[in-house]
């Protein structure tokens, strides 16, 4: 009996030591330049005249599953380098742009954390939804494939244009003449 219970203590302390790495892997921290909701104003200030897409990360810092964790790590690495990034937990959800609610409560988003929804500069276009995928790989493919379509989008695409150009309303006002020209003139 004495035997098993000295096999046992070293096998606590390498378990508690694997337990302690984890827990110190497990964790993201933002980038200094990522906004959080309540600078929702300046982060899509930002955007605009930078004509950056905008990310909106919806994770948790305090989770603890290495998993969540990494993947959120890989977002903020592959799509901070090409957008804005804005921070959102859950509680803020309902602070967020219409288009940018939408994107994260849909089904597309999935119901798990870590979530990012890319949108152009003025967040009334969403460019892709990239929902949590336990495994890395898929992932990462799917960070890839937004990264592309960040750069096949246009960013600055919700600035207004005109509805039609000055010679089409030309246009459309002579012909308005030449049709009630052509009534007057039958009658």
């Amino acid at each position: 009996m004495r035997r098993q219970k000295s096999h046992i203590l070293p096998l606590l302390i390498l378990t508690t030591a694997l337990f302690c790495t984890t827990q110190v892997d497990a964790s993201f921290q933002l980038p200094e330049d990522a906004y959080r909701v309540s600078e929702l104003k300046s982060a899509l200030k930002e955007a605009a005249e930078g004509k950056w897409p905008i990310t909106f990360f919806l994770s948790d810092e305090s989770v603890s599953c290495q998993f969540v964790s990494r993947a959120s790590r890989d977002i903020l690495q592959q799509l901070g380098e090409k957008s804005i990034i804005l921070y959102v937990t859950p509680e803020q959800i309902n602070g967020l742009p219409p288009t940018a609610f939408e994107a994260l409560t849909s089904s597309k988003a999935g119901r798990m954390l870590p979530i990012a929804v890319v949108a152009n500069s003025c967040a009334d276009r969403i460019i892709d939804i990239v929902p949590y995928d336990s495994a890395q790989e898929a992932h990462l493919k799917m960070l890839k494939e937004a990264q592309q379509k960040m750069l096949e989008a246009d960013a600055a695409s919700c600035e207004k244009k005109e509805a039609l150009p000055q010679k089409y309303w030309i246009i459309g006002g002579a012909a308005v003449l030449l049709l009630g020209l052509f009534i007057f003139i039958k009658k």
